[in-house]
């Protein structure tokens, strides 16, 4: 919206392209065929990722789009959001400290839910 305003100011017109970038739909759709091209390049024919994580730190691009698009969205503390400034404007499944914390807090949660399908 910023580069189309700023187009709009510099030339009196609307900008004549379509933008994708966070928080479209399509750009997740394209990250998760890539995800989906990658592991099957590295491990074959394999079943495709049931869970797919976004960690960011901007609720507005990051948790929304991953939200919209049926991923599950990790906050990270350590750029934009300040929780200081309240909750979140999209709710992300687990806020962390940083990054690491929710790698490991997905890669946990993937391991419970694994186990859970073996258990029955």
């Amino acid at each position: 919206m910023a580069f189309q305003s700023v187009f709009k100011a510099l030339t009196g017109s609307e900008y004549p392209h379509t933008q994708f970038g966070k928080p479209t739909k399509a750009t997740y759709d394209f990250a998760q065929v890539l995800l989906h091209g990658r592991v099957k390049e590295l491990y074959g024919d394999v079943p495709l990722l049931q869970n797919v994580y976004m960690i960011g730190d901007n609720p507005e691009s990051d948790v929304a789009g991953a939200n919209a698009a049926g991923w599950s969205s990790i906050l990270v503390k350590t750029g934009v959001y300040d929780p200081s400034d309240g909750p979140p404007s999209h709710s992300p499944a687990h806020i962390a400290e940083d990054v690491e914390e929710a790698v490991k807090w997905a890669i946990q949660r993937e391991v419970g839910q694994s186990q859970l399908l073996h258990s029955k």
